[in-house]
């Protein structure tokens, strides 16, 4: 099994957010196999702000999530990094097209992984906006979730 979600998206729709709520949730669950490697240093959680880089174990399967996706971001090398870790779920976020996008198409024609190519929704008004953010969240992390435990494809769980 080796799968990536690709939280696709414009500038500003609240992908690094998304992610980062997917982040503190499977942390919550699974705070002693979780490794945090940006923001440096960070031992307080959640993560309430910025971008994360970390890997977490769930049951045997390991689980990369990287919240940076803008051009010219660490995303292509944390991709490399967790290719190399084993993880068989990747979370990214990444934009329509461009570098970030070409990353994620070139991972499945070149790395066997399957995409699942995924977006959160963006409301005008403030508080429906948090509330699609929060839900795109716990749904996501439910499936990745899921999907580890049971050792079958997230296309089992959407």
């Amino acid at each position: 099994m080796r799968e990536i979600i690709a939280n696709r998206g414009a500038h500003d729709i609240g992908k690094t957010t998304s992610i980062r709520n997917v982040f503190n949730i499977l942390h919550a669950k699974y705070p002693t196999t979780t490794k945090v490697y940006e923001p440096v240093g960070n031992t307080t959680f959640p993560v309430l702000k910025g971008d994360v880089k970390a890997t977490i174990n769930i049951g045997n399967t390991l689980v990369g999530i990287e919240s940076q996706g803008d051009p010219s971001s660490r995303m292509q090398q944390s991709v490399k990094e967790f290719i190399s870790l084993g993880c068989e779920i990747i979370l990214i976020a990444c934009r329509n097209q461009g570098d970030t996008f070409n990353t994620v198409e070139n991972l499945e024609k070149n790395q066997g992984y399957t995409i699942y190519w995924l977006q959160n929704g963006k409301c005008t008004d403030l508080a429906c906006w948090k509330k699609l953010e929060d839900k795109y969240g716990i749904y996501i992390a439910d499936i990745i979730e899921k999907s580890a435990l049971a050792h079958q494809p997230i296309s089992s769980f959407i």
